[in-house]
């Protein structure tokens, strides 16, 4: 299959992937015959997020999965599984720490004040973890299906 090719040839270190279904079957024994260790969150929906590391470069220490179903917006009930995996690391050849974020976030564009909130329970949490494990000595990346335009306010808070 051609995602496979892709994830081949481009040879990433560390591979985040959202709205992933048959894991176990397909992504998952492919990710590992590449040499990667994966992480998977599955949502309401049976799909889900992957955070996968080349094993030998990284070493996971620490997972948090997020569930945007809490954020709290009242027409927001809708149990659509939305969240994210917060995933920490130590890079073995450097001795680095590392933090990724690999979210999917609400499909409506409608929404964007959700999507806003989203984007703050992960930062949220991702500030809570460097504050607190790593006394912000940490290099931090976000990554995902934020479901948004390029110049929506949720893309240009996240740069801001």
């Amino acid at each position: 299959p051609k995602i496979v090719e892709l994830l081949a040839k481009e040879n990433s270190d560390i591979i985040c992937l959202q709205e992933v279904d048959n894991f176990q079957n397909f992504y998952k024994p492919q990710l590992e015959n590449l040499g990667y260790w994966c992480y998977y969150r599955k949502s309401y929906r049976g799909d889900g997020l992957v955070i996968a590391f080349k094993s030998h470069l990284f070493v996971l220490t620490g997972v948090h999965e997020v569930d945007h179903d809490q954020v709290g917006i009242p027409y927001y009930k809708f149990g659509y599984g939305t969240g994210a995996i917060i995933t920490e690391f130590v890079h073995t050849p450097s001795g680095k720490n590392l933090i990724v974020c690999n979210s999917h976030f609400w499909w409506d564009p409608a929404l964007d004040c959700l999507k806003i909130g989203e984007f703050l329970m992960n930062m949220h949490k991702v500030a809570e973890i460097a504050e607190s494990h790593y006394l912000n000595n940490v290099g931090i990346v976000f990554c995902g299906d934020y479901n948004s335009m390029p110049f929506s306010n949720v893309i240009r808070y996240a740069y801001s």
